[in-house]
C-alpha cells in the first residue's frame, strides 16, 4: 500500500501494480527488506515481544520494554523512543494497533 501511495500518476500506480510481488512469501520479504538497517534490531525486538507476551502490549509498555538491554543486563534509557508511535513506522505492514494494544497481521 505504501508503494501505491507514493505513485504520482496512473502510469506510476501501473508500474507499481506489475511489480507487486507473486505471492505473500515475496510480500513479507519485500517488507522485511525495506526496514532501514538503523532499525532491524529494533523491529526484531519488538516482534519478539509481540510473541511472547502474556497479554497484548500497549504502546507504551512497548516502549518501555525497548530500554531493557538484554546483552547487557540493564536498562538503558537512551533506548526509550522519543515517540512511541514510531513504532509503528518502523514495523510497518507487520504489526498494527487493536484499539491501544499492538497485534500481529496475520499470515492466513
Amino acid at each position: 500500500m505504501r508503494t501505491l501511495r507514493d505513485c504520482l500518476c496512473i502510469e506510476d500506480v501501473e508500474s507499481a501494480l506489475r511489480e507487486l510481488p507473486k505471492d505473500l512469501d515475496e510480500t513479507y520479504d519485500r517488507i522485511l527488506n525495506n526496514i532501514k538497517e538503523m532499525h532491524r534490531n529494533r523491529v526484531k525486538c519488538v516482534l519478539r515481544l509481540i510473541v511472547v507476551a502474556c497479554r497484548p502490549l500497549t504502546i507504551d509498555e512497548m516502549s518501555e520494554a525497548l530500554t531493557v538491554d538484554c546483552e547487557e543486563e540493564n536498562i538503558n534509557p537512551k533506548r526509550r523512543m522519543r515517540d512511541p508511535s514510531a513504532i509503528l513506522q518502523i514495523c510497518s505492514s507487520l504489526i498494527g494497533l487493536s484499539g491501544y494494544r499492538f497485534d500481529l497481521f496475520r499470515k492466513y
